[in-house]
């Protein structure tokens, strides 16, 4: 008898196979039955496109085409998803040991949003745990309550308040929260056990990045003094940032995005 599908993993990427070589391995470690994995690839021309396809053991849906940026990507996993909830693990990141169980849990549980902890890693090594919130009544719409690659999220939410925002080069994720956050039907729930390590350096922990996320939350009701003054604060971060990898010829040890 077939396990039905219950949870779809989603891997966008775009001209980064050794990062999906490390990602593929990592749910070839652990998928089983009832897991469905999808690959959306932006077009790519350095072979990534061969790692997915030399692995159709564990790929079971690739997508390779031109696309509008990684939320146009998201979205078209989202549409491919199959089973009751999906999870996105980005290019480069990998399963926690013992992930695939909790995250199967999740995908079965009647809460809508599964939120779980999240390891911050630089070269494999983990430096900091980023733990979900629980967001206060009046919530800060500039704030990322909930790591994102740490969510599973049942597909109906999609159904219910509308896919990531394409318009969106950094931030659809931070505004996609907050229109989940609006939802009053909204049940979540939340676990202690990391499920993903991510690798720390993305878009949304740059400059632009910051611009997008104060604009979200001027979108999303915040006062424009109170809009500004954290990004002032997060730009200042990033200067310094910036400033110790000069001095020092060291990496940037990125702060929890947003």
């Amino acid at each position: 008898m077939t396990t039905p599908c219950a949870l779809t993993i989603a891997t966008v990427v775009f001209n980064a196979r050794h990062e999906l070589e490390r990602t593929l391995a990592s749910v070839a470690a652990q998928k089983c039955a009832g897991v469905n994995y999808v690959v959306v690839d932006g077009g790519s021309r350095d072979g990534t496109v061969d790692v997915a396809r030399s692995r159709p053991d564990i790929v079971d849906e690739l997508i390779s085409e031109r696309d509008r940026g990684i939320y146009d990507a998201m979205n078209k996993a989202i549409v491919v998803a199959r089973g009751q909830a999906i999870v996105f693990l980005n290019a480069g990141d990998t399963l926690t040991p013992g992930a695939m169980p909790e995250l199967l849990r999740a995908a079965h549980t009647a809460d809508r949003i599964v939120c779980h902890p999240v390891n911050f890693c630089r070269a494999g090594r983990v430096l900091s745990v980023y733990h979900p919130q629980r967001p206060p009544e009046r919530h800060d719409p500039q704030h990322m309550y909930w790591p994102h690659p740490g969510l599973v999220a049942k597909l109906s939410v999609f159904r219910s308040i509308g896919r990531f925002d394409e318009s969106l080069r950094y931030a659809a994720d931070l505004d996609w929260v907050n229109r989940l956050l609006r939802d009053r039907t909204l049940t979540v729930s939340y676990s202690d056990q990391p499920v993903v390590d991510f690798e720390l350096g993305g878009a949304s922990s740059t400059s632009g990045g910051a611009r997008e996320t104060r604009d979200v939350a001027i979108r999303h009701g915040k006062a424009l003094p109170m809009a500004y003054a954290r990004y002032f604060k997060v730009r200042a971060r990033l200067w310094g940032g910036h400033l110790i990898c000069r001095l020092f010829n060291e990496d940037r040890l990125s702060c929890p995005p947003r």
